[in-house]
């Protein structure tokens, strides 16, 4: 099963996708983090975590997808489209993962019977 789109090793670093894969360790890091912080899994404060880190991924993302293509590629490409094409198209559904998972965080953590 491919997992990088269009290959992989090092030469994916210039695929404009990459800065999502950077997004995600810094967003995964920072909803882990706020969520230790709230010390409570609570829907409010875990979905509070969870939308952080979906910000910090599509913040990586959507920069490094603008620099690629205008600076590297050479195909240039406008803010305004980088915000339709890389967030508001493609944030719905993320949103909807993030409200899942913080109405199933209770939940896990009490069938996994995790303590803090």
């Amino acid at each position: 099963m491919p997992v990088f789109t269009e290959g992989g090793g090092p030469s994916y670093i210039f695929q404009p996708t990459f800065g999502y894969l950077v997004g995600f360790i810094a967003g995964a890091w920072l909803t882990g983090k706020l969520r230790e912080m709230s010390g409570s899994w609570s829907f409010g404060k875990v979905l509070f975590a969870n939308l952080c880190g979906l910000a910090v991924v599509y913040l990586f993302g959507m920069i490094y997808v603008y620099f690629i293509n205008n600076f590297y590629i050479g195909k240039t490409i406008g803010v305004w489209a980088v915000i339709l094409y890389c967030f508001l198209l493609a944030v719905p559904g993320d949103i909807c993962l993030c409200i899942l998972a913080a109405f199933l965080s209770k939940r896990l953590v009490k069938a996994l019977d995790i303590h803090e």
